[in-house]
């Protein structure tokens, strides 16, 4: 399997170039899956872990960008989904 760092720069890549997403789109997608995959040790992380992360988040953020975050998380997840890299 690819490495996370692999696949969220590759995700990015699609972001901004296919998808045309807005320049401050792509900045909070590279900061928030940066620390999402910091906080899981580049691993894909299983739903316990990313429980763990959304924990983590409410005790370091405010309400409005921990929503943001978990949505580029989620965002990433549907991707990676959709692209048949999760089963």
């Amino acid at each position: 399997m690819q490495s996370l760092k692999f696949l969220i720069a590759n995700y990015i890549e699609v972001s901004e170039n296919i998808k045309k997403l807005s320049p401050n789109t792509i900045k909070a997608y590279r900061i928030d899956l940066k620390q999402f995959a910091s906080f899981t040790q580049n691993t894909l992380a299983k739903k316990d872990v990313i429980k763990r992360y959304i924990m983590h988040l409410n005790q370091q953020f405010a309400p409005r960008s921990v929503k943001r975050k978990i949505a580029s998380v989620r965002a990433f997840y549907h991707e990676l989904s959709i692209n048949g890299i999760l089963r």
